[in-house]
């Protein structure tokens, strides 16, 4: 997963962007761990990462050079052969980008798409604010966010895309799911 950070809440701030693997068996106390360490490690306006090293070299480097630098790269990772440096530094090389533009006081945001790397999913995480929820015939009044999505619908079939989003649902539904680790044997309904 990829996500950017500012190191700084500033219009100077630094910006990087993070990439984190999971081995997809942690529990949600694992993956918050392992994303307030790696955002931590990364604030220090002295830490560089793989992409900020990557991004400092193309920066110094001349813009022709850069241009036709970037048109080579994009060509290998169309034909699977972009070297593993690259991908391992690139944020575009991830199963899904996530922001949490709420930390910024703002609203939900539908992101763009890269026509580079193999970011499928973007989720983008809005403000805290007060919603009216319809359940079991009363409603209530409660803190929610707004969770927006842009997919590329040809990384499955419908029937999968439908299926997974329906899990989804039952995640957000049932979060005491993701205190499991794995993905649970059972569905809740």
């Amino acid at each position: 997963m990829s996500l950017a950070i500012k190191k700084s809440l500033s219009d100077n701030g630094q910006e990087t962007t993070l990439k984190i693997k999971y081995e997809g068996s942690e529990n949600i106390f694992e993956i918050k761990d392992k994303l307030e360490a790696t955002i931590k490690q990364n604030k220090d306006t002295e830490t560089s990462n793989n992409t900020d090293n990557l991004a400092k070299t193309l920066s110094k480097t001349p813009t022709a050079v850069v241009r036709l630098a970037v048109k080579l790269f994009a060509f290998l990772d169309r034909r699977g052969l972009l070297p593993r440096a690259i991908i391992n530094a690139s944020p575009f090389h991830t199963s899904a980008f996530l922001t949490n533009v709420g930390s910024l006081g703002i609203d939900t945001i539908y992101h763009h798409l890269y026509n580079f790397g193999t970011t499928s999913m973007f989720f983008a995480m809005g403000k805290k604010k007060k919603s009216y929820i319809y359940e079991d015939d009363e409603i209530k009044k409660e803190k929610c966010i707004t969770i927006a999505f842009v997919g590329d619908e040809r990384i499955c079939d419908g029937y999968y895309y439908a299926s997974s989003f329906r899990s989804f649902i039952r995640y957000l539904n049932h979060p005491e799911l993701l205190e499991e680790h794995g993905i649970p044997k059972k569905d809740v309904d």
